[in-house]
């Protein structure tokens, strides 16, 4: 393959995953909006468009600027009952964590519904970032490591 053709191709999965995380943030809005409960952002620096639609954005440093910020870790969030959140938005997050599973099980504790989006496994990005403690494709781990 020609170097020209692999930068095409991975200029087209970033434009797609970018579309279905716009469109998977909609959808966390939507699910908390039918379920008369806030939505969570877990990870909120990433996005500034999803911490202004959160109604609580958490990250685990502090980031001026976001507003309804809670400094905290997404795999405890023990200061929050059961289904308190209509529905979580967790984008670019699950890579990151120690224990993918542990966050999970938070994230299903506190909220209805968990939108969830990680890198996609084609890109290299998803593979060489030194942040990126897992990789995942559909719900499998298909590696993970400890930096």
């Amino acid at each position: 393959m020609n170097w020209p053709l692999l930068v095409v191709i991975q200029i087209a999965a970033l434009s797609l995953e970018v579309t279905e995380k716009r469109w998977a943030l909609y959808e966390a809005r939507r699910l908390a909006n039918s379920m008369s409960k806030p939505m969570l952002n877990i990870g909120s620096r990433s996005w500034m468009e999803a911490a202004l639609m959160a109604d609580v954005n958490l990250d685990i440093e502090y980031q001026p600027g976001i507003p309804n910020f809670v400094l905290g870790d997404a795999q405890d969030l023990s200061h929050w009952p059961d289904k308190h959140f209509g529905s979580i938005f967790a984008s670019h997050v699950l890579e990151h964590v120690e224990d993918p599973a542990r966050a999970l099980g938070e994230w299903q504790r506190v909220a209805e519904y968990q939108v969830i989006a990680v890198p996609y496994w084609g890109s290299p990005h998803a593979w060489l970032s030194p942040q990126h403690r897992h990789v995942f494709i559909g719900s499998y781990v298909v590696r993970t490591w400890w930096p």
